[in-house]
């Protein structure tokens, strides 16, 4: 170490490959999401499935390491595994891949789960890093590469300061500081660009990596010509300092640099140097309580904030402090003039930018913590200022609208604050740092965009009171194409939700918020769903065949349980198609031409949900946004008529039956074709195909309702012969069996019509009376 080795530099490194598979977080929802399973890792194994290649993963490969459910989200479970050998794992091509599935194998359960492929991943580079904040094994902060070079790492930029990450250390730290706390690693996939922590030392020690530290000479330029890594000794990986050659450590040794060399070497390949990088110790003067500047000394930054679009700045080079509290409050603590401060101060900088570093402060710790580059609340810089006719430093903040809808988007929190610290340019002379409080306080938060549907929004002649077909606002109805239009069929109308509003809702919605958000007017739009499940207005019907319905919902579709489409929403207009599936044919039909009948029909509740610009792209309210659609039945069975018959000597009796239909706009046969000028006949409209016989005939001939017995008479339907029409639906025929002195009794024959949209039901009365020669006997 005598020599100086700022020449130093890696020239090779690892030619050898090596496979490393570091713990993988595999992640299943178990269903129910209560159910109980044990977490006992050897319960848990995964079988694979191999792709076409002569290399491929086996499942002995694959070692569970434990299980655990998640802290947070109910229901999923999580499997940590790792493999023995990256390289049996099948490389991608044409779409084949090795998979594999995990196998619980409780006491008397076996389940598994479905197949998810296993892919290799190439690393083409190392970094080593230091850590900003001294937890090497959690902070994955990726802007703190150590230097590549030696010669890097003792460079210093025109300002003075070093270019590269350096480490500090106390000259009276007796316990030196732990390397392994300041220093981990990250990679790069050959096939992406993404770096990605990895870890500390322990966590590299797992997969037979280990940093190594070394310190390496270095001979300042100055004058004495000492060799600065003299000043130090690594003993595995604690660095402690002193005087040369171990001498006790005195105050003379602050400012002096050790140089040390960080290996990453990758014990799987005989040693190998898989990487080198570089870092220069620091020995600083006693380390004393900084000052801070009170909170309530700096005036807050009260510009409004308003929500807008990505790209958009919420402050945009904003003055954070002001050269009166500068001086005030900065200058006056230190008793500094301007040129003072200037000459001995910087203002720390993130590595590598000309952003000011940002720190979090805890009070109750009066502990200052530094913020990840990737978590600073925007950026700080450093710009001059000639205010009051003062040349002078003042800090500028620039915060992106993205991020300040992070802070106050869900109106929680009414303020932000950082710090910045001012760093003493040479502690020798007992200065200390300086943290200066920056806060943003809006005087307006503008973060509730909020429009609503009015009744004088929607057409007036397309909307109706709930449940009732009288004029309202309160819900629509689809019903079937214009009945007595010649041209016309049977057919459900695709209802557009937007056609049914005078003013559209994208437009009611940037009427209401222009003037406050202009940016979130102008990519306002609207999406027509339907309404989550838990705001449907029903969730079961019962059909009119007696079968009972539960729907399944998506924001597009409702669906019986079962899968039978029910109907479809389209999002960008709202058109709405019915599924003529058998059980919305079923449920259609299920209730009857009475009022308030129709709280029980199909209902669609549909939801207008209103959309904007990233990042506030569900920020907009849209009051009276939810409504129901309710499917008209198309026709109805009001009653039927037959003769009655009497008993007689005759064998056989028969009388036709009446079908009372009545449409749903209250038309029944007749008045259908007069209102269709004579164009157009009810029953080829409503495509009547038959009416039959659904169910057995009773009758209360022995005193209560049962099947009738064979043996005292027979009853039957004959379906109609031909089309149907009025005097043309069918007939009864009573089989008289040595019956002439009955009394009067009551048959029931249950009847089906079958029509376009399904089936109705009907139960059709009829009276037999009594022979007339025992109705005399009687008397």
């Amino acid at each position: 170490m005598d020599a100086n080795q700022t020449n130093d530099y890696a020239m090779t490194r690892a030619s050898s490959e090596t496979s490393v598979v570091p713990v993988v977080t595999a992640s299943y929802y178990m269903n129910p999401s209560n159910a109980e399973v044990e977490l006992d890792k050897t319960k848990y194994s995964f079988i694979v499935s191999n792709a076409n290649y002569t290399r491929a993963a086996n499942a002995n490969d694959i070692m569970v390491d434990s299980v655990k459910k998640d802290s947070k989200i109910t229901g999923l479970l999580n499997v940590y595994f790792s493999m023995k050998n990256a390289n049996s794992i099948a490389n991608i091509n044409n779409g084949k891949v090795d998979v594999a599935a995990l196998r619980y194998n409780g006491n008397d359960t076996i389940v598994t789960s479905d197949f998810a492929a296993l892919k290799q991943y190439a690393i083409k580079e190392f970094y080593i890093n230091k850590s900003a904040t001294g937890n090497a094994a959690e902070d994955e902060s990726s802007e703190n590469h150590l230097a590549y070079s030696a010669a890097d790492a003792v460079k210093h930029n025109a300002a003075g300061e070093y270019e590269w990450p350096v480490l500090e250390i106390a000259y009276n730290n007796t316990e030196g500081i732990n390397l392994d706390k300041w220093i981990n690693v990250h990679y790069m996939f050959a096939d992406n660009n993404k770096e990605t922590f990895w870890g500390d030392q322990a966590e590299i020690n797992k997969k037979k990596f280990k940093l190594v530290y070394e310190l390496i000479g270095y001979i300042a330029n100055d004058a004495d010509k000492t060799n600065e890594s003299k000043h130090a000794t690594i003993k595995g990986s604690i660095l402690k300092v002193h005087g040369i050659d171990g001498a006790e450590a005195s105050r003379k040794i602050i400012g002096r640099t050790p140089l040390v060399r960080v290996k990453l070497v990758d014990e799987n390949t005989n040693s190998q140097v898989a990487e080198v990088g570089y870092i220069v110790v620091k020995i600083t003067d006693v380390t004393t309580d900084p000052v801070v500047v009170p909170e309530t000394d700096i005036n807050p930054v009260d510009k409004d904030f308003t929500v807008a679009c990505d790209g958009a700045l919420a402050l945009n080079n904003v003055t954070a402090i002001t050269w009166a509290e500068v001086e005030n409050h900065v200058l006056g603590t230190l008793d500094m003039s301007k040129e003072e401060f200037e000459k001995n101060y910087t203002l720390e900088l993130n590595w590598n930018t000309q952003n000011a570093a940002q720190y979090s402060y805890d009070a109750n710790k009066n502990k200052f913590t530094v913020i990840a580059a990737d978590d600073q609340i925007g950026t700080i810089v450093n710009t001059k200022d000639g205010t009051a006719g003062y040349e002078t430093n003042v800090l500028k903040w620039t915060v992106s609208n993205n991020q300040a809808y992070q802070i106050f988007g869900d109106g929680t929190k009414t303020s932000v604050t950082v710090w910045v610290r001012f760093k003493p340019n040479n502690t020798v002379h007992g200065q200390r740092d300086v943290y200066v409080p920056l806060t943003w306080k809006p005087a307006v938060r503008n973060i509730a965009p909020e429009a609503t549907i009015k009744n004088s929004d929607k057409k007036t002649a397309d909307w109706h009171a709930a449940n009732s077909r009288e004029a309202g606002y309160d819900e629509l109805h689809i019903q079937v194409g214009n009945a007595t239009d010649p041209s016309a069929s049977c057919e459900y109308q695709s209802m557009v939700v937007e056609n049914t509003f005078s003013k559209v809702p994208a437009q009611i919605i940037k009427d209401a918020i222009s003037g406050t958000y202009p940016a979130l007017a102008a990519s306002a739009n609207v999406t027509y769903e339907f309404a989550p499940i838990a705001d449907q207005a029903i969730t079961q019907y019962v059909g009119e065949s007696g079968a009972r319905y539960y729907i399944n919902v998506t924001s597009t579709r409702i669906t019986t349980t079962s899968g039978e489409l029910l109907a479809e929403i389209e999002p960008v207009r709202g058109t709405i198609t019915l599924g003529a599936t058998n059980a919305a044919k079923d449920i259609i039909n299920n209730y009857d031409y009475v009022e308030g009948a129709l709280a029980n029909a199909l209902t669609l509740t549909v939801v207008v949900k209103p959309t904007t610009c990233q990042p506030a792209s569900d920020l907009i309210t849209l009051k009276n946004n939810m409504f129901n659609v309710k499917v008209i039945k198309p026709m109805f069975i009001e009653g039927s008529q037959i003769a009655d018959m009497q008993l007689n000597d005759y064998s056989t009796l028969t009388q036709p039956v009446t079908l009372n239909f009545i449409d749903f706009n209250g038309y029944d046969p007749k008045t259908f074709w007069e209102k269709s000028n004579q164009q157009k006949e009810f029953w080829k409209f409503y495509d009547v195909k038959s009416i039959k016989l659904s169910g057995n005939i009773q009758t209360n001939y022995s005193g209560y309702w049962a099947e009738v017995d064979a043996n005292d008479f027979e009853v039957t339907f004959t379906e109609p012969s031909g089309a149907i029409k009025l005097g043309n639906m069918g007939s009864v025929t009573l089989t008289q069996k040595n019956m002439s002195r009955a009394n009067s009794f009551k048959v029931r024959i249950p009847l089906a019509v079958t029509y376009k949209w399904g089936v109705l039901h009907e139960t059709v009365e009829l009276n037999v009376n009594a022979a007339s020669g025992n109705a005399a006997k009687r008397r």
